[in-house]
């Protein structure tokens, strides 16, 4: 009796104090806020004499910030603990993001918004564009999101074309837009794993970032590419960077290949030496792709993307690897030529040619299809193509006067 007197004079006192206010919970025909603080008081008055709750989750959450306000632990705890025995969902994850900030780090309820937390990565691992779903989740939900480290998405790009969608759908006001994106949202965004081109054609262009932002942001992930690995590993693991973790990589769906470029001053002229990996290409079986880190001839930006397809009168699958115009170009005639290499213990003669030839780069015509052969063959053990699982790829390019 005497905890019962204790706790209804603190409620009284607290009631006294200011109002209360439930702005995170949407009703369709909402009551006045009086009118809440009153059936969430009387809800808190019964648990105290006799320790029933309401089934709602309307009315547990209400009861849950009205029990935090005057301080009823155990309140708080039976409550949160029927939260955490209801159904989970995008809706209620999102309601549990959304609670006061002196719930959000209360001991006693961090269990249900951890769960909150982990139910929405789990949601939206699979990463590939931003639903109706994401779109409808608050602010604190999409952090969450964009936190992970387990997003399997095709690349860094859809995740910020994403956040711009999301953005854009909550935050019609422009100004207001970009305050959000540069307070809250870019940092959670890993740049340094954005393409160039994603980098050049989306980020700088962007018109819902601040021009000398984007430039930062630019340069900084430019920065992190020329970088050693050792360097890498250490960026994403100093203290300064554990927090928005840009520079840690995602578990992205498809890696880019990794390019070697040497240049030549005169006439424009490079080699490039790409690895193509037994493990990398089944995973782009039977209608995937893959696309390389850029590089450029002259001024000219270019990438290699590998594929696999159905061939349309043979009916079998194949194995193409293209060499592909970044954005627009202007005519561009090359002289190619591409090679294999067939014993890596041999420091010389172990290039095998491949095919060479001639090609114009044009606005309609703008993939060059270097590599095209039958899958299965290209695939199978005996075929001389890959050293313990790789194949060795040069390409020598050369622009024609």
């Amino acid at each position: 009796m005497l905890l019962h007197i204790r706790t209804c004079f603190s409620m009284f006192l607290a009631y006294r104090n200011g109002p209360l206010t439930f702005n995170f919970v949407q009703q369709k025909e909402p009551k006045s806020d009086k009118v809440e603080e009153e059936v969430s008081l009387m809800d808190l008055l019964k648990y105290v004499y006799s320790n029933n709750l309401p089934t709602t989750l309307h009315d547990l959450l209400h009861l849950l910030v009205i029990a935090d306000k005057f301080e009823v632990a155990s309140c708080l705890r039976d409550c949160t603990r029927s939260l955490q025995n209801m159904p989970m969902t995008c809706e209620t994850a999102s309601l549990y993001l959304d609670l006061p900030p002196s719930l959000q780090t209360s001991p006693t309820v961090e269990p249900l918004i951890d769960a909150a937390k982990q139910f929405l990565v789990a949601h939206f691992k699979d990463f590939n564009q931003c639903n109706e779903e994401m779109l409808n989740l608050p602010l604190a939900g999409i952090q969450v999101v964009l936190s992970s480290d387990d997003l399997q998405v095709t690349s860094e790009g859809v995740v910020f074309d994403s956040v711009l969608t999301w953005a854009r759908k909550q935050y019609p006001n422009s100004e207001e837009r970009r305050e959000i994106l540069k307070t809250h949202l870019l940092d959670l965004i890993r740049f340094p794993f954005m393409t160039i081109p994603q980098l050049t054609e989306k980020v700088q262009t962007c018109s819902d970032i601040d021009c000398e932002l984007a430039k930062q942001i630019v340069i900084r992930a430019l920065s992190f590419k020329a970088e050693t690995p050792h360097r890498k590993r250490c960026l994403a693991t100093e203290k300064v960077n554990v927090v928005s973790r840009q520079f840690v990589e995602r578990a992205y769906k498809f890696q880019a290949i990794k390019v070697k470029v040497v240049e030549f001053e005169s006439p424009q002229h490079c080699i490039v030496f790409l690895h193509l990996t037994r493990k990398d290409l089944r995973r782009i079986f039977p209608d995937g792709e893959m696309m390389s880190e850029s590089f450029h001839l002259g001024k000219q930006e270019l990438v290699f993307v590998g594929r696999c397809y159905l061939g349309d009168i043979t009916k079998k699958h194949n194995f193409c690897l293209a060499l592909k115009v970044v954005g627009s170009a202007a005519p561009l005639p090359v002289k190619y030529e591409v090679a294999i290499r067939e014993n890596p213990l041999e420091e010389f003669d172990s290039w095998r040619t491949w095919t060479r030839g001639s090609y114009v780069f044009t606005e309609q015509v703008s993939v060059l299809n270097i590599i095209d052969v039958d899958w299965t063959r290209y695939m199978s053990d005996d075929n001389g193509y890959f050293i313990n699982d790789v194949q060795y790829v040069r390409v020598e390019l050369m622009t024609k006067k």
